[in-house]
């Protein structure tokens, strides 16, 4: 299985079209939107067997690929 960084880098990518840095801004820079982050975490959490609660779903966890990665270590045992 691929590590955590690799799956989050390629989910990124699916939706932005694009490989991104690991600590680009996909909210700010516009990579990322509303709805692109719920479709990234729906897709995270299919990937990963995970439930990612709704109120963590903010700027502040899915400002960059490293910050998600922070974030999700949260939630895998």
């Amino acid at each position: 299985m691929a590590n955590l960084s690799e799956i989050v880098h390629e989910e990124v990518a699916n939706l932005v079209f694009r490989s991104v840095a690991p600590d680009e801004q996909l909210l700010e820079s516009g990579l990322l939107d509303s709805i692109t982050v719920v479709d990234l975490s729906v897709a995270l959490e299919e990937h990963l067997d995970i439930k990612i609660p709704f109120t963590d779903i903010d700027a502040t966890n899915f400002q960059t690929v490293n910050s998600i990665c922070n974030y999700l270590q949260t939630l895998i045992p």
